[in-house]
Formats: structure tokens, sequence, C-alpha cells
């Protein structure tokens, strides 16, 4: 993998925008433009943290294997309405308490069987809670990590942008509309 020489730390936020304008555009059917009064929606990002750490040395001190760590806050808001899509949203139907079925305990010896806990319902449903119009915005943070072996002749800039290649495919993931 190509990566240019000398790449600084101030440049890991433009490499992570051309990552996500490249990803958009070859995953989704969404069209990215300079102009924000032509656009739909608006996706905002901004790099929480940017860590590197060393999992191994050798017997001569030399780092034999590290990793690079970026945590990326996202909020992706829609210009026409201004709703927030990034917010976190909950299937209809799921249990309050998320991978753990509810439990069906036939009755035994007298003992009569537990409630089931009732399923949670959708905003705007009836009984189920008021959509909130123009709620306030909640990032989404998001977990890139990229590994490097320098005797392998890879390098911290190596590790970096495994690490933007791997964010920027987990934001266009978060974009694509639940099922």
């Amino acid at each position: 993998m190509p990566t240019p020489v000398g790449r600084t730390r101030r440049q890991i936020p433009f490499d992570l925008t051309r990552a996500v304008v490249r990803e958009i555009e070859a995953k989704t059917p969404y069209k990215v433009v300079s102009d924000r009064s032509r656009a739909d929606t608006e996706l905002t990002g901004v790099v929480v943290t940017l860590t590197k750490s060393l999992i191994n040395r050798n017997q001569l001190n030399e780092i034999r294997e590290g990793e690079t760590l970026m945590n990326v806050s996202i909020i992706w808001k829609d210009l026409r309405s201004g709703e927030y899509l990034s917010n976190q949203r909950r299937a209809p139907n799921v249990l309050a308490t998320p991978g753990i079925p509810a439990l069906d305990i036939p009755e035994v010896r007298g003992v009569t069987q537990q409630p089931t806990v009732p399923p949670l319902l959708a905003p705007g449903t009836p009984g189920g809670p008021p959509i909130v119009p123009n709620a306030a915005a909640v990032p989404v943070l998001i977990t890139g990590l990229g590994d490097y072996i320098p005797e392998l002749g890879q390098s911290t800039t190596t590790a970096y942008q495994q690490s933007i290649n791997r964010l920027a495919t987990q934001i266009v993931s978060i974009m694509e509309k639940p099922w």
C-alpha cells in the first residue's frame, strides 16, 4: 500500500475525509457535493483520540509490533428536516435486555408462569414514546485500529492508513438504512 512520506498528525483528518468520500461514492447511492446549499444531508466528524501503543519488543528493546487507535465522533444530519440520522435507533420489538430472550417458564407444581416483558414500541406508534422533533444530536463514537510490524517494512504511517480505511468503512456502514 503506497503511503506518502512524512505524513503528520495534522494530515490525518484530511486523509480520513478523503477516505470517507471515496467510500460513500463507491458504496452508496449518495453523491458528495462541496456546496452545502445543494446537499440533502451533512456528515460531520471530529477525531477524538489518536494513540500509538507498543505491543511487543525484541531483546534489543526495538519495536517488534505496535498498533494505532483512532476514535472519531460523527453526526449525520438531514438538512431538509433537521433530523439527526446518526442517533441510535431501536428496532421495534427489541427486548429490554439485548441478547437475552424472554423466558417462557411453564407452570411447575402450582408455581405460576413469570410475566413476559412487553416489547418496546417504536417512537410515534400508539403507546410508544413520542417523536421528539429537533432532538439534540448524539455523536456516534467509531473506533479504527491499525497494526504494524517494522520487521516486515510496516510503519506507523501504514498503521494510521489502515485505521483510516477501517474508520471510513465503518462510517459508511452506519449510513445504511435499517431494515
